[in-house]
């Protein structure tokens, strides 16, 4: 008995499904390229590692990169640009990217025995007088004592033990 066209058919399709499926279920592993191949972190799709080789993006011109419309999250290297470019709606450069700068501190300079230069993070200089608490012993200031987005407080003291504190904008 031989098959039937349509049975063999029916049979190309079944057989076909079943690959489908059998390799959709291996493509939900995970893939690690380089040192360590077994050991990859359980929330990693991919994982490069290497100390002596690096992964390169695909490099494309600003017209192909124009004529590109990828997934949002695309990354490419335009070589008219000399810049990665990263595609979020519209592709934006990286290089361009200016990391936040760390604030300048806030700064006592002691000027005179009775007398402060109070320097804010802005670079805004206020002159601080403090004859009211100096009885002939040398005046120290402390660090911040407490402080808050905008302010903060200090307390100076001298070794008569008079202490005054005040509040200083620090930005």
């Amino acid at each position: 008995m031989g098959c039937t066209l349509l049975e063999s058919d029916k049979m190309k399709s079944l057989f076909l499904l079943s690959l489908t499926l059998l390799y959709s279920c291996i493509s939900l592993a995970q893939v690690k390229i380089g040192g360590d191949p077994k050991i990859i972190h359980p929330h990693s799709l991919l994982e490069l590692k290497s100390n002596t080789k690096a992964l390169v993006l695909t490099v494309v011109t600003d017209l192909e990169m124009q004529a590109i419309t990828p997934l949002n999250g695309a990354l490419v290297f335009n070589i008219d640009q000399g810049c990665v470019f990263f595609y979020h709606q519209r592709w934006m450069p990286l290089c361009e990217f200016t990391p936040p700068t760390t604030p300048t501190p806030a700064s006592f300079q002691n000027i005179s025995e009775n007398n402060f230069l109070f320097t804010s993070s802005s670079g805004e200089q206020t002159l601080i007088e403090v004859p009211s608490i100096n009885h002939g012993h040398e005046n120290t200031l402390t660090d911040a004592i407490s402080h808050t987005h905008e302010t903060e407080n200090y307390a100076l003291y001298n070794h008569s033990h008079a202490t005054q504190n005040f509040a200083l904008n620090t930005h």
